[in-house]
């Protein structure tokens, strides 16, 4: 009986950690997610930045107009620039994030294989106090042990 709470409890913990990996690798998934569409972006702006530059080189050759354009340009590049600078560290901050989560999938993945080594060992077990109390309960009754199970 006890080692049937015991072998309910570990299925009820396998569940769990099944469970929490699931999430966690939801919530990985997600995460990998913003970091390619935060790539993306930066990737977009860096094109969007020398498309700018480019502009900005072709308008410092014409009129007044052209120098007020390659002012707003300027501004924009460095706008650009920061916003940059700001999503780099947010793809570093998720990366960092991904690999601790990584970690801790692992871990737990680690820990499930553990729960069901040991389940199985205890269904092992199970198994051979099942046997040894068919056995016990046959040598009482006077029904003899099975060919196959006789030593």
């Amino acid at each position: 009986m006890r080692e049937r709470k015991e072998l309910d409890n570990l299925n009820m913990r396998i569940v769990e950690l099944e469970s929490d990996l699931s999430k966690q690798k939801s919530i990985s998934e997600k995460r990998l997610s913003r970091v390619d569409a935060a790539e993306e972006e930066v990737s977009n702006l860096l094109t969007r930045i020398e498309q700018e530059v480019q502009s900005a080189n072709i308008a410092k050759r014409h009129s007044t107009e052209t120098a007020r354009k390659l002012e707003e340009t300027t501004e924009l590049i460095e706008t650009l620039t920061e916003k940059n600078k700001s999503q780099s560290l947010e793809v570093t901050r998720l990366r960092q994030e991904t690999a601790q989560l990584r970690e801790r999938l692992r871990k737990k993945a680690t820990a499930v294989e553990e729960l069901e080594v040991t389940l199985s060992n205890q269904n092992d077990q199970i198994a051979s106090l099942q046997l040894d109390t068919r056995r016990t309960s046959n040598s009482r009754s006077g029904t003899p042990t099975p060919r196959k199970n006789r030593r």
